[in-house]
């Protein structure tokens, strides 16, 4: 080395810089990706996403069945852009392959629906079916997004 030039070092800050930076963009990335595949988000956005958000904290009671139906049905209606009945069920399930897996729900639904709105002397539990519908919302949401629902908490009704 020339006596006139002084020693070459290597500058160790930038390096952690860059290693600090890269795992603070990590961690932000995994925190967006948990956040879209997440089953509960904290922004609703989807139709289902704001029915579920909606109507999770009301009370039971045959007003607010009937607005869930309603909501629901519209929601579906808005999904495959045209009405959505027992019979075209294949063109929702076309449109979005994620809710063959609540094929059986949404048979139960559109009874349900057919009982409140045109059988009326048939009785319905209205703490039971609240809660059935609130979670039937919750997983056309999982659906809606493409999640899986997990078949262990499809669960049934009587009426």
């Amino acid at each position: 080395m020339s006596p006139y030039r002084g020693p070459f070092f290597l500058d160790k800050i930038q390096g952690e810089n860059k290693i600090k930076y890269s795992l603070v963009a990590l961690l932000l990335i995994s925190l967006i990706f948990v956040y879209i595949y997440g089953r509960y988000t904290w922004l609703p956005t989807r139709t289902f996403s704001m029915i579920y958000r909606k109507f999770k904290k009301q009370k039971p009671s045959a007003a607010n069945t009937k607005k869930i139906i309603t909501a629901l049905h519209a929601g579906f209606d808005n999904l495959i852009d045209q009405s959505l009945f027992e019979d075209n069920i294949p063109l929702l399930i076309k449109k979005n392959n994620s809710f063959k897996h609540i094929e059986k729900e949404l048979h139960t639904f559109f009874k349900i629906s057919r009982a409140l709105f045109f059988q009326k002397h048939i009785k319905l539990d209205q703490d039971e079916l609240n809660k059935w519908l609130i979670n039937f919302a919750l997983h056309c949401r999982m659906c809606e997004r493409r999640l899986i629902v997990n078949p262990k908490e499809i669960k049934g009704i009587s009426f």
